[in-house]
């Protein structure tokens, strides 16, 4: 096994990154401000600007001509500096297909697709009203079309289906039948014609460690159609990876990618590793985790893409709120590694030892080969983790 894993280091192959959710929380949005757009994702640029391609769950509609999030709202706003955070840090894309997107309304939605173009972000799951929100995205991969479709199972409010000349985003909502079935029928369409086909959902309970039954039907049925791969996120905590075999191919399903940046588990040093307690939303540690999922991909026959590798990294949001109100500081908050093994004290180990044993061991991802890693987890031991392969050749 670590012979034919190293082999597929070796080849040709391509490098495509998931990340979860990035919140416009206030504190967030003072972090940017205060301390530029470096303190969004910076510490995690070396990899995800060295991937073929990165994506992420934008959770904030961004209109520059509108106040911004303020405390305690539950209806977001975030800056242009907030998505500089991004695009400087090697993001590629976003997803806009989530309970907050419409946040801001129909204007709101096309004005950020349009903030987004203008930095070079490509977008999912949503439309300034000149294109289907549910159609494929075409990402460019080893000279191969790669399709990643994005719709959302979770609105705080009634939005409206899309249809054409309207802003809207693409649905999927679990008692909409008929949304489904659109989704299903147009991952089977793209497997088709397109290299390879991903799916990232916006979907689930939050604060929750694993995911609903009918989100686990669902994620199977879009392999069944053809996906290489599920990607999900909502729950604001990692939940488990699961791998599917279906008609030959691996299948990797994560439920659930958790926070890639937010205001959440802000006083999460001095609390317990327990769940569902008071003031869950600051004291809760998970809030602070993330799973960054790696796709390594492949050629195959003339025009296809062979998922040859799979797995998750361990993230966590750097957060110095608590500590930085004490001393009348401007707080910073990053995404982050966690380090490899939870570094060298007892707290961080046993959060490492938690997360492992929630998401799953055997999907934690070897870094070692994948570039930009090292900078990231110098520290990782090769033995400490595995890589999901396919077993189809």
């Amino acid at each position: 096994m670590v012979l034919l894993a190293s082999t597929l280091v070796a080849q040709v192959s391509a490098t495509v990154l998931f990340g979860g959710d990035v919140v416009a929380h206030r504190d967030v949005l003072d972090s940017v401000e205060a301390h530029g757009h470096a303190s969004l994702l910076g510490p995690l640029a070396p990899l995800l600007a060295r991937a073929a391609l990165t994506i992420v769950n934008l959770e904030s509609p961004v209109v520059t001509s509108r106040p911004a999030s303020g405390p305690n709202t539950l209806r977001f706003n975030g800056t242009g500096a907030f998505l500089d955070g991004l695009s400087r840090a090697g993001v590629d894309a976003v997803s806009l297909a989530n309970n907050h997107g419409f946040d801001q309304g129909p204007e709101g939605v096309a004005a950020t697709i349009s903030a987004l173009r203008a930095r070079g972000l490509a977008v999912l799951g949503a439309s300034d009203g000149a294109q289907d929100p549910h159609a494929a995205t075409v990402f460019t991969v080893l000279g191969r079309r790669l399709c990643v479709v994005a719709a959302t199972r979770i609105l705080n409010f009634d939005v409206p289906r899309w249809r054409a000349g309207r802003p809207g985003l693409a649905l999927a909502l679990p008692d909409a039948p008929d949304e489904e079935t659109r989704l299903v029928a147009a991952v089977t369409a793209e497997a088709r014609r397109c290299g390879a086909v991903v799916v990232t959902l916006h979907t689930g309970t939050e604060y929750e460690d694993a995911p609903e039954a009918r989100d686990r039907r669902f994620f199977r049925r879009l392999a069944d159609a053809g996906a290489a791969a599920v990607i999900g996120h909502h729950s604001h905590t990692p939940q488990p990876v699961e791998r599917y075999a279906v008609a030959g191919r691996d299948v990797p399903l994560f439920y659930s990618l958790g926070n890639l940046v937010s205001a959440q588990g802000s006083v999460a040093e001095r609390a317990p590793l327990s769940a569902h307690e008071p003031w869950q939303i600051e004291r809760d540690p998970r809030t602070r985790e993330g799973l960054l999922a790696v796709l390594q991909f492949e050629p195959e026959g003339p025009s296809g893409l062979r998922l040859a590798r799979s797995g998750w990294l361990p993230l966590w949001t750097s957060n110095d709120r608590d500590r930085a109100r004490r001393e009348g500081l401007a707080a910073t908050l990053s995404a982050a590694a966690m380090p490899w093994g939870g570094g060298g004290s007892p707290a961080q180990q046993a959060r490492w030892r938690s997360l492992v044993s929630r998401v799953g061991p055997a999907s934690l991802f070897a870094p070692e080969g994948l570039a930009g890693a090292e900078a990231l987890w110098p520290q990782a031991r090769p033995q400490g983790a595995t890589a999901t392969l396919s077993p189809r050749r």
